[in-house]
Parts: structure tokens; sequence; C-alpha cells
């Protein structure tokens, strides 16, 4: 990857061995976009290679980014349109993606947007990843930022809008989910203490039942059944500033579910003694009661940095969470030598109580060694 003129270019080949069905093959990843106008770029876009099957597999896409930030009153203005379709064995037809859409991202005053992104039913990007197919995506959002220009006020800003989701089917042209959220306050001191509160009303169709949850000592599970659901929900929470030596943070969302309620709660709490060492932990709660059966899901996460010089930092996580009762582990040492030259070690550890009796044993373990040099010429 590097930058020549004005030309960014960037490729990625992988040699991948054989596993299971799959024959070994390669990968390839290849991007280049110049820099045009004053702030704006285009770029296209290639991948190659399918690494879950021995079929083959490509994918070309073309992009245009637009910005100008130098419109009257300091204000400014972005676009983008773009294109890619995919080229499987075996498919045929219906097989692009692409999109557009404008932003007003003001600093001060008001601000909207809108997207719009259809992808087809055999849209597949196979070095890549895609939620959904055969969907049309809008995303809409409008608000007003209000920033104090007197540096002594405690509060720096006040931000309220309105953000707009909205998914159909292709084909049908029926609706799959459609989301409102109504930030009704969202205030920041100039001491990057905040607090919020935003209302949500969801509007889906479920066209088939679900599992939503399956419980992993019984294996009882909870089915959503189809239909139309509408509901709503409340969102509270605030934090305080993350450059202070102990900050915290919470929110409090409640509301309908489906055919049922739910409460969720998030705490996380931060200490950091020094400017070498920060530490973290969080937790998270979703209590769901609905007619078909209720359940509760937690998440919990503790964190560790270390920045133990200028060019060396050593940052941990630990997660765990009480459906796959999974105990996850991540570490990772990066060292920079100097600018342009870096190197990583990462080592991932999975512990599962198989047997659901707070017993936990090893299931997977991995370490990945990675090192990047920059030429300059």
């Amino acid at each position: 990857s590097g930058r020549v003129g004005r030309w960014n270019i960037g490729s990625l080949l992988i040699r991948q061995d054989e596993f299971q069905t799959v024959d070994a093959n390669d990968i390839f990843v290849g991007r280049l976009a110049a820099n045009v106008l004053e702030e704006s770029a285009f770029g296209v876009i290639m991948t190659d290679g399918d690494p879950r099957s021995n079929l083959d597999s490509s994918l070309i896409g073309t992009d245009f980014r637009y910005r100008n930030s130098r419109l009257p009153g300091g204000r400014m203005i972005e676009a983008q349109v773009w294109y890619q379709q995919s080229d499987n064995e075996g498919i045929n037809g219906n097989d692009r993606a692409y999109g557009a859409g404008f932003s007003v991202p003001n600093a001060q005053g008001w601000r909207y947007g809108y997207e719009v992104k259809v992808i087809e039913q055999n849209f597949f990007p196979a070095v890549g990843f895609i939620d959904r197919v055969g969907v049309r995506d809008y995303q809409a959002n409008f608000g007003f930022q209000h920033r104090s220009r007197d540096s002594d006020s405690f509060m720096r800003g006040v931000y309220s809008g309105v953000d707009y989701y909205r998914r159909d089917r292709l084909g049908t042209g029926t609706l799959d989910t459609e989301i409102i959220g109504v930030r009704l306050f969202s205030m920041d001191s100039n001491r990057n203490d905040r607090i919020f509160m935003q209302y949500t009303f969801n509007h889906e169709i479920l066209l088939n039942p679900f599992t939503i949850y399956r419980a992993p000592d019984t294996g009882r599970t909870v089915i959503v059944p189809a239909g139309d659901y509408r509901y709503e929900e409340l969102r509270i929470g605030g934090r305080s500033g993350q450059q202070r030596r102990v900050s915290a943070g919470g929110s409090y969302t409640f509301g309908d579910f489906y055919n049922g309620t739910s409460d969720a709660y998030n705490l996380s709490l931060s200490w950091r003694p020094s400017e070498r060492f920060r530490f973290g932990i969080s937790y998270n709660v979703n209590d769901v009661a609905m007619p078909e059966g209720d359940f509760t899901t937690r998440l919990s996460s503790i964190s560790a940095e270390f920045i133990l010089s200028s060019t060396l930092s050593w940052v941990n996580l630990i997660q765990y969470d009480n459906l796959s009762e999974n105990i996850g582990l991540n570490s990772r040492l990066h060292w920079i030598p100097q600018a342009g030259r870096e190197g990583f070690i990462v080592f991932n550890h999975n512990l599962v109580d198989i047997d659901r009796n707070d017993s936990f044993h090893s299931t997977s373990a991995d370490i990945a060694i990675k090192f990047s040099y920059t030429w300059r010429f």
C-alpha cells in the first residue's frame, strides 16, 4: 500500500492452504484511487477468489466521493456514488450493488443527509461481507447543532435531530424494516462530559419466525412468530470525559420489544492512574419478557492498556457472555521503531464451559505476527 503523486494504491495477495473440501487457492484484493478536484476522490476496486469454495468468483467496482468545505459561513457538503458487480460461477444476473448519497455535516447549525443503496438478490462479494441481499435501503438524518462561542461556558454544544432508516424488499417493494430515532437532546460540556436522551420507533415485518434465544443449559428456545411488529423504546444515558483519572458511563433503555418488553442496562468504568496505564470494565444486561418466554443476556469485559514507551504498547481484552459461556482473550503487542515501520504480535485464546458447570476448557488459541515497512521515494 502507499501513495504515488495523486494516486493511492493498495493490494493484498493471500495464499490459502487447503482446508476440508476447499482446495489451496489465491485470494486477491486491489484498490486504486485518485485525488481529484481539491477535496474529492475517484476510485476502483477489484477482488478475485473465494476463500470458502472452489468456485470462481470476482468483483469489480467504482466510486466517486465529492467534498467541499469552502462554502460560505464555514459550511461543507459531501456526496458519493458507487457501483459494484460480482461475477460468481453458476450465478447469472441480479448481481449488482449500487448507491448514492449526500450530507451537509455542519459542526454548527442545521445538518442533514440522505442515502439510498440497492443490493440485488445474487450479489455475492466472496472476499467481503454483506448482511442482506435483495433489498433497497434508505437512510436520512436531519438535526440542529448549537455550539457555545463562550470559552468560559460550561456547555460546549447541544444537538437534537431525527434519524430515519427504511429497508424494502426488492421485487415486491414491501417493507422489511423501518426505524425512526428521535435524538431529543445530546449535550456536551467543555470537559467532554455528555448526557443524552433518544426515543426510537421500530416497525418490522417478519415473513418467517426466527429463534431469538436458545438456553445454553436446557436448550429451551424463544421463537418470535412471523407478523407485523411495531414497538417503541426510550434510551437515556451519559458519560464523563475519558481524559479524567476516573471516568464512568452508562445508559438505560426500556420499552416494547416485538410483542413483549425489554430493559437494557449498560455500565462502564475506566481508571487511568498514569499516562502509561489504563484499566476498564464494562457490563451489559438485557432483560426480555415475551409471551413466548423470558430470557436475560449478559456481556462483561475487562481491558488493560499499557503504554510501555513512545514506541511500544500492549493492549489486552477479556470478554464473557452467558449465552455461549465463552471467555475470550485478545492480547496485542504493538511496536513502532520508526515512522512508517511497525510490528504486531497478537494472541487470541477462547475457553468454553461446555458442561455448564463453571469449569472452562480451552477450545482454540492462535498467534499472529505482522511487520510492515514503508519505503519512501
